[in-house]
């Protein structure tokens, strides 16, 4: 279980930097030539500053939880279902950011712009949803595969664990297996 709520945790980080891109996708496909801000919001857009400070660093601590968790081995939980990770991103995404437009309106006022916004805003956060399902899910992958070729190579090289095991790790070639300098103990004293 912790592997599945540790990708939860992380994945609504990434959820948050999807909705950070698809607002500031929305104002620049709606408002083309108006600044970052639009004016009409500038005081309800003061959150911005602040996000675009913490989200990114919040992406990020999320996607290495992610991949560690895999080449780790914690998260037993098998590969991620993209389907579903879009649909609970769209989901996620979408319900925020019609409640943050709304917010927005409400501190700020300018209710006349809101429909082309939304429109468009959903369109962009379910775009952003798809793309952070799609990196979601393939660096859950690769964290995977780090994790089985680095497991694999530990395997290769340990030492026996018990009676009847080999002297030396498989990975050392029988041709030089039995030869004194393959040892590991130390010299014995003479």
């Amino acid at each position: 279980m912790r592997g599945s709520r540790m990708r939860a945790i992380a994945a609504s980080g990434l959820s948050a930097a999807g909705l950070l891109a698809g607002h500031w996708l929305a104002y620049a496909v709606a408002h083309p030539g108006a600044p970052a801000g639009h004016e009409a919001l500038a005081p309800a857009h003061g959150w911005l500053a602040a996000a675009q400070e913490v989200v990114p660093l919040l992406a990020v601590i999320a996607a290495a939880t992610i991949a560690l968790e895999r080449v780790a081995g914690w998260d037993r939980t098998g590969p991620m279902d993209r389907g579903a990770l879009k649909r609970r991103l769209a989901t996620l995404q979408v319900g925020a950011f019609v409640a943050l437009e709304v917010a927005e309106r409400l501190a700020g006022g300018g209710w006349s712009d809101l429909p082309a916004v939304a429109a468009v805003g959903v369109v962009a956060q379910l775009l952003t949803a798809w793309l952070v399902a799609v990196g979601l899910v393939g660096l859950s992958a690769l964290g995977a595969t780090i994790g089985s070729v680095l497991a694999r190579a530990a395997r290769a090289v340990a030492p026996p664990t018990g009676p009847g095991e080999e002297a030396m790790p498989r990975a050392v070639p029988a041709s030089i297996r039995h030869r004194p300098f393959a040892s590991r103990a130390p010299p014995s004293p003479a």
